[in-house]
């Protein structure tokens, strides 16, 4: 009696886990943000005639891996207002990457962001930058609405993401709350060096005034971004340019 009142028990736990990652009859859906979706009305509204666009492709190195970055185009309103958020130009929502020796593809996130201009080194074109390294792809993402005006725009914050060259494990490799400048890979230490800009006052802008700072990672290791000059030598450099450079009143 016992073994047959536990298999109950374990039948309905694995139904309602089944149920609970199926969308309902209404064809409704919930995604990893947290947002409602009338999934029926999305597909079916030919108000809204959202398609996909993959306007263009690129090929990472000789691999066979093609990127595709992905636009979204959709029938303007009467008076010319979008139903969705448009998003900057020379940016990206997602990427669509595919293997062409198997015919498999995937997307390379379902995290909401916007790609930003990025470059391949072999090819004319502005996507992709693996710093010519063969193992990694490297992008300039945004994910934070960082001043809080309900959009991901130019005045939120850049990251530096990596993946692997098949676009797997893909992951962020600066930190929070600091607005990506530049980066570089040396290849001799197999490290990251990234400058960015934290911003200092707390306005939630990323100006001239705000503090730059060098911030490095091993991206071979599961560590997170460290900054790379310490308060107390960033401290002796405001004492020594004050010492050299402090206007004299004339």
């Amino acid at each position: 009696m016992r073994k047959v009142t536990s298999l109950i028990a374990i039948f309905l736990l694995l139904s309602c886990g089944q149920e609970a990652n199926q969308p309902d009859s209404s064809g409704s859906s919930n995604f990893s943000d947290n947002t409602f979706v009338d999934t029926v009305a999305v597909l079916n509204n030919l108000n809204s005639n959202l398609n996909i666009q993959t306007n263009s492709f690129i090929e990472i190195d000789t691999s066979g891996i093609i990127l595709f970055p992905l636009s979204m185009g959709e029938t303007r309103r009467d008076g010319g207002s979008l139903d969705y958020k448009e998003t900057s130009n020379n940016s990206y929502w997602n990427v669509i990457i595919y293997n062409s020796k198997t015919s498999d593809y995937y997307l390379l996130s379902e995290r909401k962001m916007l790609i930003r201009n990025f470059h391949y080194t072999n090819s004319r074109e502005n996507y992709i930058d693996t710093a010519k390294t063969n193992k990694n792809i490297f992008y300039r993402v945004t994910i934070d609405d960082y001043n809080k005006d309900k959009k991901l725009t130019t005045e939120d914050p850049e990251y530096l993401f990596v993946s692997d060259k098949e676009g797997r494990n893909f992951r962020q490799i600066s930190p929070n709350n600091y607005n990506l400048k530049s980066w570089q890979l040396i290849k001799s230490s197999n490290k990251i060096l990234m400058t960015l800009t934290k911003d200092n006052n707390t306005d939630k802008k990323f100006g001239e005034k705000d503090e730059v700072v060098t911030f490095e990672i091993n991206i071979a290791q599961d560590t997170l971004a460290n900054e790379v000059f310490s308060t107390q030598f960033k401290n002796k450099l405001k004492i020594l340019y004050d010492r050299d450079w402090k206007r004299i009143k004339k």
